[in-house]
């Protein structure tokens, strides 16, 4: 290997990267509107529920730290992108409280997926490491582009339609955990 660049995981990881802070910050920046919209509310009373999703992540990453001892990584990053792409279906396909609750319960399981994707991705780079970090940090621009083209979609079509760019980035980080990271160096 050359560079970091060379490294197959890490290449595929920073896209990973890419997309998870991208979600993470779509929906947390959508919540609000979306909560206000389904519940008929003021856009006051629907932040505060917000709040509820960011409760979600701390407590899903201190449960996440305990659980990754005892489960593989590659395992909860798959299972967690899954049950998250189906708490969105359940939220865009429902209303009222179960519609809210569902796309505010996703935080829970988007805890622990940037730190098992950053694991992932810098695995085995070795003298590399500092390049792979910059790469990453680089990475989490995904959190302007993915808002900016989900925004978009809000506002050009429905909100059913604007969550499949969630789905459609979880779909990726499915593929990163089954398969993305185990190349070490890139063909």
């Amino acid at each position: 290997a050359r560079s970091a660049f060379s490294f197959r995981n890490l290449n595929l990881g920073a896209l990973g990267i890419f997309f998870m802070v991208g979600i993470e910050i779509a929906i947390a920046s959508f919540l609000t509107n979306f909560i206000a919209d389904t519940l008929h509310i003021s856009a006051h009373r629907a932040n505060q529920y917000v709040a509820f999703y960011w409760i979600g992540m701390l407590a899903g990453r201190l449960v996440g730290v305990v659980l990754l001892r005892f489960i593989k990584p590659t395992c909860m990053l798959v299972t967690n992108s899954l049950i998250s792409i189906g708490l969105i279906f359940i939220s865009i396909n429902s209303t009222g409280n179960v519609a809210v609750w569902s796309l505010i319960s996703v935080g829970l399981f988007n805890s622990v997926l940037f730190g098992i994707i950053f694991s992932l991705a810098t695995r085995g780079l070795g003298k590399y490491m500092t390049q792979a970090s910059g790469m990453l940090s680089t990475a989490i621009s995904g959190g302007a582009a993915i808002v900016l083209i989900q925004g978009v979609l809000i506002d050009k079509t429905s909100w059913a339609t604007a969550f499949l760019v969630p789905v459609i980035c979880y779909g990726y980080i499915i593929f990163y955990g089954i398969h993305g990271y185990k190349s070490k160096y890139s063909d």
